[in-house]
């Protein structure tokens, strides 16, 4: 078999893509790929990537070129992989992919991808259309674990439960509970802080409304600004007053146990 038809049926295997590194597996000097892209006979893509211009493109060639911008070494993985496997329709700005650690491709065009760097299982990959992509399980714990929105997860699991894919559909819904609670204490976290910051804005409005001449003072400066800032500056003042409030308490409170518990320990 010539070097012109190695070169093509292995192509053909990638979406019209070829790379040097398939070039070395089929025991050809790269520099042949050059001199076939001098003739015409391949286009140069990025460095080290070529394609084959009489191979039709096909809906994946984005991906199939992402795979060999890498040098075949990328999977496609996290949001890109939902789509892939068919399971949400909506495409990330830039192609994720995950890599070795590495794989540092020096060819151009790295902006149009979101590379990830670790090592996967053989069990996490596997094929979808000839394009090597990260399992379902795999795919949706990534995503859980990179922040992808939430309903996105949710739309993938009721593709999954219409496709009757049972199995698999326990194994996701496992895995979203797993997120879940990795992300629980974060949360509760944040729904304290939150809780408090409330309390102090409806306290110090407590106060406010119920000390007149403070409360006038108050609507006496904003009122005049409008706009925004009408809004904004008495719900700040509130926060303010409930801030210094819970302060006061606070300190009298700590004031109240030090004399206390002095007394008892000279007692």
């Amino acid at each position: 078999m010539s070097i012109g038809d190695q070169v093509l049926e292995r192509a053909i295997e990638h979406h019209g893509y070829v790379t040097t590194r398939d070039a070395r597996e089929l025991g050809i000097d790269p520099t042949q790929l050059r001199l076939m892209a001098a003739r015409g006979r391949l286009e140069r893509v990025a460095r080290g990537v070529y394609r084959v211009p009489v191979l039709p493109r096909t809906e994946y060639d984005e991906l199939a070129e992402a795979i060999a911008w890498t040098l075949g070494r990328g999977v496609v993985s996290h949001e890109s992989a939902l789509v892939l496997h068919g399971l949400s329709d909506v495409n990330p700005s830039r192609i994720h992919m995950t890599v070795p650690r590495d794989n540092h491709p020096r060819a151009a065009g790295g902006e149009l991808y979101r590379l990830h760097r670790r090592v996967l299982k053989p069990e996490d990959v596997t094929e979808k259309d000839d394009l090597p992509v990260t399992t379902v399980v795999r795919t949706i714990r990534d995503c859980l674990a990179a922040g992808t929105d939430p309903g996105q997860l949710r739309r993938a699991l009721d593709q999954a439960v219409t496709e009757g894919d049972h199995l698999l559909v326990a194994e996701l819904a496992r895995s979203l509970g797993r997120g879940i609670l990795k992300a629980a204490p974060g949360l509760m976290k944040t729904l304290s802080v939150l809780g408090t910051a409330a309390m102090f804005l409806v306290g110090g409005g407590i106060l406010v409304h119920g000390i007149t001449p403070l409360h006038h003072a108050i609507d006496g400066f904003v009122q005049p600004l409008g706009g925004l800032a009408a809004l904004v500056l008495p719900a700040l003042a509130d926060a303010l007053v409930g801030i210094a409030a819970g302060a006061l308490v606070l300190g009298v409170l700590t004031l109240g146990q030090r004399w206390f518990g002095g007394r008892e320990l000279a007692a």
